[in-house]
């Protein structure tokens, strides 16, 4: 089976080729790890590609050829991303956040209760530091397993919990909109796999991009533009990136049931209440 997290890098030739163009000074660029990672990535999934361009979109830029499709930054961005999501990935979800996430009640209440955070006015009494506080404890367990790409206009939404020995990917590239144009094909859908599975997945991208980005220095040391000092600093950058590891240093349950309760009150709005829908779960099988 391939692996869930796909990547290729651009052409070194073509980055040096960009940099140029834009008058940036190359071999300022060339000494930094994470502008050589520049390329292209997703996640391949039981129902395709995750997150794949809108063909429109991609043609009102025109782009074309077989990697406009894909999300195009430096994959070192995407790696230091992934995992620092890891470690909250991995820390199995309690009743009853459990049941909330798998009915999708959880991630409607947090919509439903920051929507009524947005509208109060700031004479209102409910508009305080405090509440914030409440609102920043109940929802930060659920941001923390979120894969963050803010450096994106329209970001997809990608997601990781456990339940157990079960890790689920969930994926939502639903209403992403730049200048009233869908950005992704839209999708929402979740997949399935055992935590080894998982930490597999991590290893065998860690791996790829390992070797993928030693060949990259070694094709910039042959270019003789930098020193054998400038060199060995790309091959620190490379095991510093790639041995990163995220801080999550767990969940406070208690504060959170506390904080949820102190919104519903607020609020008026319960959590089991809200609507929710759970999209097709997909099996996914062991091993990379």
């Amino acid at each position: 089976m391939a692996p869930l997290f796909q990547h290729r890098l651009r052409p070194l030739r073509d980055i040096v080729s960009s940099w140029e163009e834009s008058n940036f000074e190359v071999k300022n660029y060339l000494t930094g790890w994470y502008w050589l990672s520049d390329g292209w990535y997703c996640l391949q999934t039981d129902d395709g590609d995750v997150p794949l361009a809108h063909s429109a979109f991609v043609a009102s830029l025109g782009l074309s050829g077989e990697n406009a499709l894909y999300l195009d930054y430096q994959v070192a961005r995407f790696w230091m991303d992934l995992v620092e999501v890891v470690p909250a990935a991995l820390e199995s979800l309690p009743e009853p956040f459990a049941e909330w996430v798998v009915s999708g009640v959880w991630p409607a209440w947090v919509a439903e209760v920051q929507t009524w955070w947005q509208a109060l006015d700031d004479e209102d009494p409910a508009s305080s530091d405090e509440t914030w506080d409440d609102l920043f404890a109940a929802r930060r367990w659920w941001n923390a397993r979120h894969i963050d790409m803010g450096y994106l206009v329209a970001p997809p939404g990608l997601r990781f919990w456990c339940l157990g020995d079960t890790v689920t990917l969930q994926w939502d590239t639903r209403d992403r909109l730049v200048e009233g144009r869908p950005c992704w094909v839209e999708k929402i859908g979740q997949q399935e796999m055992s935590v080894s599975s998982f930490e597999q997945e991590i290893n065998s991208f860690r791996r790829r991009l390992d070797q993928d980005m030693g060949s990259r220095i070694q094709e910039v040391e042959s270019l003789g533009l930098l020193s054998a000092e400038q060199v060995a600093g790309l091959w620190r950058q490379h095991e510093e990136i790639l041995a990163m590891r995220g801080r999550w240093e767990g969940t406070d349950w208690q504060e959170v049931k506390a904080a949820v309760a102190y919104l519903e009150h607020l609020s008026g709005i319960s959590v089991k209440a809200c609507g929710g829908s759970q999209p097709g779960v997909r099996s996914f099988s062991d091993g990379p």
